[in-house]
């Protein structure tokens, strides 16, 4: 059975899971808002099952939310549908074929993504293609939205349990040997919040 991370009165606090690890196939269900429970697993992008992963996440049409943590190159692929989220730990600077086939054949929206375009084209050369929304251009700036992620978020999503967005885990290193549960549900929530927004 999943275990339920929650921060009502009495939970440990999101600081908490700073000194706690989420090590590589586990996988958590977090109240990101009140009553909106998300399963989060983590993975490596080179284990055997990759393939199987992706398809797990995918909802019939539905498009796939996308964002990305990097250092150098890519070091965290963040992928959420309404079917759960899924973090991909990469540690090569070079493409993923099963990777690539994913980015290639499905529909993703993001939010203020041109770096992140950056990121995919350095990796996966100048042929990549991808259909990636930028929601920030599409639906926040026509609409006289805020393009703020937590005022987005908030005015969309409701007030999450939790502070996830902090710089200090924005700055954090994305390629440690193993990443803190913190910073995982940092990059989740990067992702979950786009669901519930979008």
């Amino acid at each position: 059975m999943t275990q339920i991370i929650r921060f009502d009165s009495g939970f440990p606090t999101l600081i908490d899971y700073g000194n706690q690890f989420w090590n590589i196939n586990e996988q958590y269900s977090v109240e990101f808002y009140p009553n909106y429970i998300m399963p989060v697993l983590l993975i490596s992008a080179d284990c055997d099952n990759l393939k199987q992963h992706l398809e797990e996440i995918c909802n019939d049409d539905e498009p796939i939310a996308l964002d990305l943590e990097w250092n150098d190159y890519i070091s965290l692929f963040q992928f959420c549908t309404s079917k759960g989220c899924l973090i991909i730990r990469n540690h090569q600077p070079t493409e993923n074929i099963i990777m690539r086939s994913f980015l290639e054949s499905h529909s993703f929206y993001g939010k203020g993504n041109h770096n992140d375009r950056q990121k995919l084209a350095q990796m996966f050369g100048d042929t990549f293609k991808i259909a990636l929304e930028d929601v920030e251009q599409t639906r926040l700036i026509p609409n006289k939205c805020s393009i703020n992620f937590i005022k987005m978020s908030e005015e969309f999503a409701g007030k999450s349990t939790a502070v996830f967005k902090d710089k200090e885990m924005t700055f954090s290193d994305w390629d440690t040997e193993t990443l803190t549960m913190r910073q995982v549900m940092y990059a989740a929530f990067d992702v979950v919040a786009l669901v519930k927004c979008y």
